[in-house]
């Protein structure tokens, strides 16, 4: 990932917001591609990221606003990769994982997150991106963020000569 590529991926962000705020957004990149982040670590600063994003909801539109106009509202994207790691979403079931969780010799981490989805692998040579934004300031519709994020993952593939094919 480089940052033509991640120039286009704010750009398709800012480019379709629907948000009655103007000003463009911040966005804070943390990249870490020169070691392997504990999962532990990353969820730990998600969440501390998250709890920013809160603490903005809980102001009046003119304090959003001049928080924004002093730039002290931004997006976060975490770009990493995690040791060998498995996540279980708040729907996952157990049956789900395929190895032994009391074999010693294959110890694998294990979290059970807030987020959807079921058993997912994270580890070396996955590069993980985490994108924490505050819809307020796009568009507040979950389906139309996860269509947008997938446009733009298929554009950076595209753009990267990854064939694509749906």
């Amino acid at each position: 990932l480089n940052s033509k590529n991640l120039t286009a991926f704010l750009a398709r962000f800012g480019s379709n917001s629907t948000s009655n705020i103007e000003n463009k957004r911040i966005c804070s990149l943390y990249n870490i591609q020169n070691r392997l982040v504990p999962y532990s670590e990353a969820w730990k600063w998600q969440k501390l990221l998250i709890k920013e994003h809160f603490q903005n909801q809980k102001l009046t539109k003119k304090e959003l606003d001049i928080k924004v106009r002093h730039k002290d509202s931004k997006d976060s994207i975490i770009i990493l990769e995690h040791y060998s790691v498995y996540t279980l979403g708040r729907g996952s079931k157990m049956e789900n994982i395929r190895f032994d969780l009391n074999d010693n010799s294959k110890r694998h981490e294990l979290y059970r997150i807030e987020r959807g989805g079921e058993v997912t692998w994270h580890g070396p040579g996955q590069l993980v991106i985490y994108p924490i934004l505050d819809l307020n300031f796009h568009k507040k519709d979950l389906h139309w963020y996860l269509r947008k994020l997938e446009d733009v993952m298929l554009n950076v593939l595209q753009r990267n000569g990854i064939e694509v094919n749906l």
